[in-house]
């Protein structure tokens, strides 16, 4: 049986966002800057949710689920940044300029 109070308290959960502004621009800030969406949201102080909450959440609110997921390729494209300029890409496309002027220069 359910007593009228249990009945209130439900409605008011159902209606209180799960997430403020802020925290979501910080989510998406930190999905872009290449952490995961587990690793942001394991601090239970800043976000007192879990990710499966979170994701039933988004399945609610398509908006942020779209933004969620730029974030994240833009996430994949910072990784990558990061990889390929720590296996020395800088050097390997500065070298390979340097190639392709001689090459274009010389009369072979």
């Amino acid at each position: 049986m359910i007593t009228k109070n249990s009945k209130n308290i439900t409605t008011k959960k159902s209606n209180q966002e799960l997430i403020t502004t802020n925290q979501v621009d910080t989510i998406l800030e930190q999905l872009a800057n290449g952490k995961t969406l587990t690793e942001i949201l394991e601090n239970p102080k800043e976000y007192p949710f879990s990710l499966m909450k979170f994701y039933a959440y988004l399945k609610k609110n398509p908006e942020l689920e779209i933004k969620i997921t730029e974030a994240r390729k833009y996430g994949v494209q910072t990784l990558i940044d990061k990889l390929l300029e720590k296996n020395g890409y800088k050097k390997q496309l500065e070298e390979l300029s340097q190639f392709e002027s001689w090459f274009t220069n010389s009369n072979l």
